[in-house]
């Protein structure tokens, strides 16, 4: 029954700023099409110092991120019972004990991961998968950062920092065998 009231709300409040800031293109591009906006795009900061390439065995996939049902790493979960890989997951949240209870062997969940050892699973993975529809992506940033070849959607603002066939493959459909043929296609990037 308040939807209408804070909508109007919000609405009144977005005319306010003299001036908007956007962390992606994509954002920005809903600011205009949501409120008739225009907003400057400034891209977090992603710590290059320290999310830095190292030689390392790429030995696992990795999905990081909150572990909740937006993230969809459902589907990827499925996905990985075809594949004869392992797959790692960084995080926490509320789906956690759900995707823990019908992952395959080849699954593991390391909980929160803090900085120093986030680097080391980007640095030894073979490619992050980022499932979830994302504004900017600091994940995908970090994971390239460190040299690490990223899956994902093609939206949002992933389109503004992989480049297909180059340092990434996009996901055009995102269900389980759609992973598993970018998992195959990421193979074949040098």
């Amino acid at each position: 029954a308040a939807r209408p009231a804070l909508r109007a709300c919000h609405a009144r409040l977005m005319r306010r700023p003299d001036r908007l800031i956007a962390n992606s293109a994509y954002s920005a591009s809903y600011l205009t099409a949501e409120y008739g906006l225009a907003a400057e795009v400034l891209h977090p900061p992603v710590r290059a110092h320290f999310f830095t390439p190292s030689p390392r065995e790429r030995r696992h996939w990795l999905a990081v991120g909150r572990v909740v049902s937006q993230k969809r790493f459902d589907v990827l979960v499925s996905a990985f019972r075809r594949l004869d890989a392992p797959l790692v997951v960084a995080g926490v949240g509320a789906a956690l004990d759900r995707l823990r209870a019908v992952a395959p062997p080849n699954v593991s969940f390391v909980g929160f991961a803090g900085d120093e050892m986030l680097r080391e699973l980007y640095r030894s993975a073979r490619g992050l998968l980022c499932p979830s529809l994302e504004t900017f992506g600091l994940v995908t940033a970090e994971a390239l950062a460190c040299g690490t070849p990223v899956i994902t959607q093609r939206a949002g603002g992933a389109l503004e920092i992989v480049r297909e066939g180059v340092n990434g493959v996009f996901l055009d459909d995102l269900d389980p065998d759609a992973v598993v043929r970018a998992v195959g296609a990421l193979e074949q990037l040098a």
